[in-house]
């Protein structure tokens, strides 16, 4: 499951960065503006962002794995759907499509591998997990650089290559991902009458491996940005 879930952050950050070495021929093709241009990103996470509260609300009631996977396809499809965008229009509602269904992946995949992960190993299991994300944006600079400057290829190709392993990771969750049984009323009524357990914020910098999975995201974010 871990890997899994590694895969889905590599998956949800190459599809993101796919974009930035081929934004000059957008621009060029489209005959954009900078502001125009700048409007891509925004969107992009707009989003991403709006989808992410109404999925876990669903993931909750209709079951997270359900609600992953779903937005996993979608987002193998949409994302491949923007090589045959003829528009800026339509380009911009693919790509808009194609951040919304990645919102469908954060919190049905931190409550499943929450579930999954014995207590003692969920700091690590959580660092590989995030881990995938500079994977990630590595992956889609180098995919896309190589295929439109080195090969040659349309700027559009990228986004169809990308969509493969993404469809694939999908089929993996499917297959593979498993989701626990929701809890019984009196099973949930005695853990919300359990004493819940002190918690400090500086806690969360007391174990090592988590202060590892802060450490490389910040680093991959601030690469990235």
């Amino acid at each position: 499951m871990v890997t899994i879930f590694f895969l889905g952050w590599v998956a949800i950050y190459a599809g993101r960065t796919v974009l930035n070495p081929i934004m000059p021929m957008i621009q060029t093709e489209f005959g954009l503006s900078k502001t125009e241009l700048g409007m891509i990103s925004s969107l992009f996470f707009l989003a991403y962002t709006t989808l992410q509260i109404p999925a876990g609300i669903l993931g909750d009631k209709i079951g997270r794995k359900k609600i992953m996977v779903q937005g996993f396809f979608l987002f193998a499809i949409f994302i491949a759907s923007i090589s045959i965008s003829s528009s800026f229009i339509l380009f911009i509602i693919l790509w808009m499509l194609t951040g919304a269904s990645q919102g469908a992946y954060y919190g049905p995949q931190y409550a499943l591998s929450s579930e999954a992960i014995p207590k003692k190993w969920i700091t690590l299991g959580s660092a590989i997990i995030g881990s995938g994300m500079s994977f990630g944006i590595a992956l889609g600079y180098n995919l896309s650089s190589t295929m439109v400057q080195t090969y040659n290829t349309s700027w559009k190709m990228p986004f169809l290559a990308i969509a493969i392993p993404i469809f694939i990771i999908a089929m993996m969750m499917l297959i593979f991902i498993k989701e626990k049984a929701p809890a019984t009323d009196e099973a949930a009524s005695k853990a919300a009458a359990a004493p819940a357990e002190k918690f400090s914020f500086w806690d969360l910098f007391k174990n090592r491996n988590l202060v590892l999975a802060y450490i490389t995201i910040f680093c991959s974010i601030y690469g990235f940005s």
